[in-house]
C-alpha cells in the first residue's frame, strides 16, 4: 500500500480558528481581510497573549467546518492507502499549553472520522521529515520532503501561486475532495 499524509487544518476542515479571532475581537473579518499566512496578524501585537489564552480555553475544533466531501472521501481512501492525519500543533507565539491543542484535535478527528485510529494521527511541524508517496497539504512548505505525489489543495493564503510555479516544485493544485477522489481512487 501507498503511504498517503492528509494535513486537518484547512484540508479536511477549517474555519475554527478564524471564528475564534473574530469572537476574540468583536469583530466581522473575513479571509479576505487576512494578509499572508497567519490570521492572527489581525490582532493587534499587544492583545496576542491574550487571545492566544482566549484561544487554548475556546477549543477551536468547535467551530470548525468539515470542508465538504472531505470525510466521505478520506474514508474510501482509508481502504486503499496506508493512510495518516499529520496535522501541525504549533502557533507561533503560543507554545504554552500545546498539549491541550493536540487533545482537541485528536477529540474531533475521534468524533467525525471514527475509522482513524490514533495510530493513524501524526503531530509534528516538522512534516518534511516523514516519507510519504502522496501529500495532500495547504503549505507549500509542507509538501517537501520524499514523496511521488504533492497535491495542494486551495486555501485563502496559496492562492498566489501559480500552477506553472508548482510544476517547477512537483506540485499539483486541488481545490477540492471531488478532484482528489478522481486522482486517487481511479
Amino acid at each position: 500500500m501507498k503511504k498517503l499524509i492528509i494535513d486537518l487544518d484547512d484540508v479536511i476542515c477549517e474555519g475554527g480558528f478564524f471564528t475564534l479571532i473574530n469572537k476574540f475581537l468583536n469583530s466581522n473579518y473575513t479571509l479576505s481581510d487576512v494578509k499572508g499566512y497567519y490570521m492572527q496578524s489581525l490582532i493587534d501585537d499587544s492583545k496576542l497573549d491574550e487571545f492566544f489564552e482566549f484561544l487554548l480555553e475556546s477549543n477551536m475544533y468547535n467551530y470548525v467546518e468539515v470542508i465538504p466531501n472531505a470525510i466521505e472521501v478520506i474514508e474510501k481512501l482509508n481502504d486503499k492507502y496506508e493512510l495518516y492525519i499529520c496535522s501541525s500543533f504549533i502557533i507561533p507565539s503560543c507554545e504554552k499549553n500545546l498539549g491541550k491543542l493536540i487533545k482537541d484535535k485528536c477529540d474531533w478527528i475521534k468524533e467525525n472520522m471514527p475509522f482513524i485510529k490514533f495510530s493513524q494521527m501524526i503531530f509534528t511541524s516538522e512534516k518534511h521529515l516523514i516519507d510519504a508517496d502522496i501529500r495532500i497539504d495547504d503549505s507549500i512548505k509542507n509538501l517537501y520532503g520524499n514523496s511521488d505525489m504533492k497535491l495542494l489543495f486551495t486555501s485563502y493564503h496559496n492562492t498566489n501561486f501559480k500552477d506553472d510555479e508548482l510544476a517547477k516544485e512537483g506540485i499539483k493544485r486541488v481545490d477540492n475532495w471531488i478532484e482528489i477522489e478522481k486522482l486517487l481512487l481511479k
